[in-house]
């Protein structure tokens, strides 16, 4: 998915940067609880348990692997079906069995590039204040119009807003 992106700030690329560094997905995050191990085990085993009952009723789709793993998950101990499910999701455990992980949840890139296929349209824009731009807007100027109004996300040095179809976003 691509979208048009304004960073607020900074007086060349590098600051710019340094605004938007802490919104990638590459961004480097103490590891954290995603979920907890006892409710990672109830979810999945509902999920589970869920998956045998709508499979269950139609011979053919309790033959299909899936139903074959959920109910080998069912059928083992808390120990081992956290292990299984935390495999079969693809998260990490602590020591205390809860799903951990260093994903960036601020994140909202994986990559970027100033202007792209933008570059033509945002070239008389860049260096303008927020009320310059609002001024601009105000007064129907175009290129600013179309710009703003297809605005999805913003970047201060306060932090990062969605901002879809909101002028100047300040």
């Amino acid at each position: 998915m691509h979208f048009l992106g304004a960073v607020i700030g900074g007086n060349n690329t590098s600051e710019a940067e340094a605004i938007i560094d802490p919104y990638s997905e590459y961004e480097e995050v103490e590891e954290y609880v995603l979920y907890t191990r006892d409710e990672f085990l109830k979810d999945n085993r509902e999920n589970d348990r869920r998956l045998i009952e709508r499979e269950g009723e139609n011979q053919h789709d309790r033959m299909s692997e899936a139903f074959e793993e959920a109910e080998r998950r069912l059928a083992l101990n808390d120990e081992e079906a956290l292990e299984a499910y935390a495999q079969y999701c693809g998260y990490s455990l602590n020591e205390d069995g809860d799903v951990v992980s260093t994903f960036n949840d601020d994140s909202f890139y994986d990559w970027y590039e100033f202007g792209g296929r933008w570059e033509e349209l945002t070239e008389g824009v860049q260096g303008k204040t927020c009320k310059e731009l609002s001024t601009l807007y105000e007064n129907g100027d175009s290129t600013v119009v179309t710009l703003l109004d297809d605005l999805c996300v913003f970047a201060t040095r306060t932090g990062m807003r969605e901002a879809c179809s909101i002028p100047c976003p300040i």
